[in-house]
């Protein structure tokens, strides 16, 4: 372009880029379109292995922990956690600000209970309570994992993503969990409008 500097150039171009983001950031916030492989028809993440309920999951819950492009678990709800020498104790603490859908807070409770739950069903964390002697709530916002021998996949099971380990609220997670639960209200990028669902036709 005659009579520019290459900065200013620069600049140029940075600008028409963001434009055209901006631009496609506003076409992008209505609406989700996508045909999955099945009809959702089970909420609950526990009950089935079906993968269209665990990619529901995957909208409207959240994670412990993650695994990134290499497979190792990383923490995603979780701020910090340690393990202790033994590796008999691994205390974890959660990030700050976590609510769910209906505004209340994510505790250590809720976490609590969904391991537990989880684990009453799921083959992983199923294995992982033969070597656990509790998992607690030491405050509002950390809980541990006190084992009674030595278990090498804690986090792995956390963060595991075939049947995954979704938060949920303590109230439904302390019910039957042979029972499904028919609520859906997580903590993740999505909300589930129950008064809009039409199965077979809209999610």
């Amino acid at each position: 372009i005659m009579g520019l500097t290459p900065r200013r150039i620069y600049a140029a171009m940075a600008a028409a880029a963001l434009a055209t983001i901006l631009a496609a950031a506003a076409h992008a916030q209505s609406v989700l379109r996508l045909v999955p492989q099945a009809d959702l028809k089970i909420l609950d993440t526990v009950q089935t292995t079906n993968n269209i309920t665990s990619n529901h999951g995957y909208m409207i819950y959240d994670t412990l922990f993650s695994l990134d492009s290499k497979l190792v678990p990383k923490p995603q709800m979780v701020e910090s956690y340690t393990r202790s020498p033994d590796g008999l104790t691994w205390s974890f603490k959660l990030r700050p600000g976590l609510k769910f859908h209906d505004g209340q807070p994510v505790t250590a409770k809720d976490a609590v209970a969904s391991i537990l739950r989880f684990s009453k069903r799921i083959p992983a964390g199923v294995t992982m309570m033969q070597f656990t002697k509790e998992i607690v709530a030491t405050g509002p916002d950390s809980f541990e994992i006190r084992l009674n021998k030595p278990f090498g996949l804690v986090l792995e099971t956390l963060a595991g993503p075939e049947n995954p380990l979704f938060i949920t609220r303590e109230a439904d997670a302390t019910g039957d969990p042979n029972t499904a639960i028919t609520t859906a209200i997580g903590s993740g990028p999505f909300i589930f409008k129950k008064d809009e669902w039409k199965p077979g036709e809209k999610v």
